[in-house]
């Protein structure tokens, strides 16, 4: 480490060690100090013989073998070299800050690979370049310059050779007995800055990721660490596996646009270079290197999806361009089309949309794939009444809802996520609800109302706008699958802790959500749990007992539940969410959804007050 020279011999320069080991042998060339630099920065002062300070420095934080000196023709300039030249002038190379040096090429670890939208490659539950062992405790790791020690190793020694996985999953998972490593931080697929930083906390490495598409990852050429590239074949914890591609390709014009159309026309794809080719589908599915080649205009006469490509030889493959044609319909509500790999709904193997190789022969035939948690990648649109296209993006989709999946017209769920491209939908979807932010939505054929009069659910729910329950607000459309109408359904919020926090303002990750016999959706039942043992425990006629639990649960909001199951004959009791803010001052509130068994033809005449407070039927 460079430190202010003291010239104390015309034309010569001293070594000065600032070792702790206190040793200045008259006309030794190489003196110490009794104390010590910090590594993470230190203040360094000059005295005279009086005891005033005639020069000081503030020394920032450095990295082994790099050093801190004045520039040789700027006195007053400090910089950073690689090459430190003790006892001479400083006449090296300097680096004027430590973002510009080639030092972390120099060490031993570096950030190698990065996958951001993992949904395939890499099951959930950086190499060693150097001919040593090293120990990563105390390195950190960091999506964000400002904060380079967001997430921080433990001790982790990678062997010569050796590459490290970890999941940039937000879980913060640093134990060394479980099979992974989990950052405290998700990395955007949208792009952003992934920095490796030393104990000190200087940069030792960083690599911007790029916007990335699904199961596609980036980083360096074997033995060239000086740019990054794009791979298709990710290789976590081995060696960079080619090709090695830069950057993608732009995404092609489709005219005329996506709407709603009375004559046939030609559509025509305009690619986007002269150095690429443009492939097509026209069955929902993203186009491949193996779709049909464009060569000349499409002629189009009935509703279809057109989807396009640009392909390149020394680029990934682009962005898809997506739009939907409808010809000859009168809709007077919403439209939403719905685009995807066919085999992600019928192939008898994981398709989303039928009974697959396990099912029951009786229903609702348990062990069908529509019984399964399988997510699927689509792309979806939505067009206003008046023909407008109101949103189009990249979203999952699964299967939704309980008996109701074994019937033809099957619920969705949709759901934004970074591994698509954007993790939340921006739009005045409802008006019932001065709401424009989503994270979710749901399709709704409403349920085993789904033959009957489809609005049993959105109609009794629209009527608890005058008090304080949460509900679901809704939308109707028709929904058309891979230019197929696939009939009449609601758009729906999705009832979960993202609902709850866009409706009250408040962090989603804050928040406790339980259904049913207190089954956990998000957060936590501890708090609901204790709640529960104090009733069943403590006699309410008390004053003191009951006010303890009226500080717990909002009794009006409760009262306002049970009175709406009651009034509307619901039968289907059981079915109830209930969520609270993670904090001693809010209480437990009452969420309504899923009213497709009440006000049912054959039920009205049934005493629902007496089933409300019989524990036989609504269980303890």
């Amino acid at each position: 480490m460079g430190i202010p020279h003291c010239k104390h011999r015309p034309r010569q320069l001293s070594n000065r060690f600032a070792s702790g080991r206190e040793r200045a042998e008259p006309g030794s060339s190489t003196l110490h100090t009794n104390f010590q630099l910090s590594a993470s920065g230190s203040d360094l002062l000059l005295i005279d013989p009086e005891a005033s300070v005639i020069n000081s420095v503030s020394v920032p934080a450095v990295l082994s073998n790099v050093s801190f000196s004045r520039k040789l023709d700027t006195r007053e300039t400090w910089v950073y070299f690689l090459e430190a030249t003790p006892g001479s002038e400083n006449n090296s190379f300097s680096y004027d800050q430590v973002a510009e040096m080639p030092m972390a090429k120099k060490q031993p670890v570096i950030i190698n690979e990065f996958l951001t939208a993992n949904r395939t490659s890499i099951p959930d539950e950086d190499g060693n370049l150097s001919g040593y062992p090293v120990n990563l405790e105390n390195y950190g790791l960091s999506d964000s310059k400002e904060q380079p020690h967001r997430w921080q190793f433990t001790t982790i020694v990678i062997m010569p050779g050796e590459y490290l996985l970890l999941f940039a999953s937000g879980k913060d998972r640093c134990n060394l007995e479980s099979p992974f490593l989990h950052t405290n931080f998700k990395i955007r697929a949208s792009g952003e800055t992934l920095v490796l930083s030393h104990p000190s906390g200087m940069t030792i490495d960083q690599l911007p990721t790029g916007k990335h598409d699904g199961d596609l990852s980036a980083g360096l050429l074997p033995g060239n660490s000086t740019k990054r590239y794009f791979m298709e074949n990710p290789s976590p914890g081995e060696e960079n596996r080619g090709p090695f591609l830069d950057g993608y390709t732009m995404m092609p014009q489709i005219s005329p646009a996506g709407g709603f159309y009375n004559q046939p026309f030609e559509a025509i794809i305009i690619p986007p270079g002269s150095k690429t080719e443009v492939r097509y589908t026209l069955d929902g599915s993203e186009p491949t290197a193996e779709s049909p080649l464009y060569t000349a205009p499409l002629w189009i006469e009935e509703t279809a999806v057109l989807r396009a490509r640009a392909f390149s030889e020394d680029a990934m493959p682009g962005p898809v361009t997506s739009c939907s044609y409808f010809f000859n319909t009168d809709h007077e509500l919403t439209v939403v089309s719905v685009m995807m790999e066919p085999d992600d709904l019928w192939n008898p193997t994981d398709g989303i949309y039928v009974r697959g190789y396990n099912a029951s022969n009786k229903f609702p035939y348990y062990g069908a794939n529509f019984w399964k948690d399988i997510e699927k990648p689509i792309y979806i649109e939505m067009s206003e009444p008046d023909g407008t296209l109101g949103w189009g993006m990249n979203a999952g989709i699964k299967i939704g809802g309980q008996y109701s999946r074994a019937m033809d017209q099957k619920i969705f769920n949709v759901f934004f996520r970074n591994i698509y491209g954007h993790n939340e939908i921006r739009y005045p979807l409802f008006e019932d609800k001065d709401l424009t932010l989503f994270k979710a939505l749901t399709l709704r054929t409403s349920g085993q109302d789904a033959l009957y009069s489809k609005i049993r659910d959105i109609m009794m729910t629209s009527l608890l706008e005058v008090t304080g329950l949460d509900y679901q607000a809704h939308r109707q459309a028709v929904l058309y699958l891979n230019g197929e109408y696939w009939g009449i359904y609601n758009i729906r919020e999705r009832a979960n802790r993202y609902m709850v926090a866009h409706n009250h303002g408040l962090d989603p990750d804050r928040i406790d959500l339980l259904q049913g016999n207190w089954r956990v959706r998000a957060g936590s039942n501890e708090e609901y749990l204790a709640l529960l043992d104090f009733v069943r425990n403590n006699n309410l006629s008390l004053e003191e007992n009951y006010a303890y639990v009226r500080g717990k649960m909002d009794i009006t909001n409760y009262i306002d539940a049970l009175v709406e199951q009651v009034y509307f004959a619901q039968t289907d009791q059981g079915n109830i969410r209930y969520w609270r803010e993670q904090s001693n001052e809010v209480k437990w509130r009452w969420l309504v959804y899923d009213l497709d068994w009440a006000f049912w033809p054959g039920h009205l005449q049934n005493n629902t007050l007496a089933a409300m407070i019989s524990p036989a039927v609504t269980g303890v």
